[in-house]
């Protein structure tokens, strides 16, 4: 029990050390402290991970049913190329792309993780997870009450004039 809270203190200790810019104008600890709880958990099972913000969770989507605007990107995998609005980065020397997968593919996972995050930042509307250089998104949108739940996939040949409803995303 003792080494359990051990791991739990110097765990949380460690994720205080990253400073996260602000997922909205002010500064929130507590959704900082949630964005680096998740990407040390991703960190920890051996994947490299990448979080990127950005202040456009209605830019395509039409029905938010929230006043929240922040959308964040958990890249999965090493980046090579330099992105912008990284707010946290993880490298992990040797990150395995059946980790990354296996993550991408446990839809239960990536729910806790989503709506953890959304209890924790104030304004975070959309929680995207996706491999590094590749198509593979799953993204989670919050919904009326409160929590993230997955996006529904529709046909990339849908007409929707770049608006897609709210608890839809273009899948492969």
């Amino acid at each position: 029990m003792l080494k359990k809270s051990l791991s739990f203190f110097f765990l949380n200790l460690f994720c205080l050390g990253f400073q996260v810019d602000s997922v909205y104008s002010q500064p929130d600890q507590k959704c900082n402290w949630a964005l680096n709880s998740v990407a040390e958990q991703i960190y920890q099972s051996g994947a490299s991970v990448s979080i990127i913000q950005a202040h456009d969770a209605n830019n395509d989507h039409v029905g938010n049913p929230s006043h929240r605007q922040t959308r964040v990107m958990i890249i999965l995998g090493k980046l090579i190329y330099p992105m912008e609005d990284v707010v946290i980065s993880k490298e992990y020397d040797s990150s395995s792309n059946e980790v990354v997968e296996s993550i991408l593919n446990s839809v239960q996972l990536q729910q806790e993780w989503a709506n953890y995050l959304v209890k924790n930042c104030r304004d975070l509307a959309v929680v995207a997870f996706g491999q590094a250089y590749t198509d593979w998104i799953n993204e989670y949108a919050i919904n009326t009450n409160g929590l993230a739940k997955a996006r529904e996939c529709i046909d990339s040949n849908s007409e929707f004039n770049n608006s897609l409803p709210w608890g839809y995303q273009f899948c492969l």
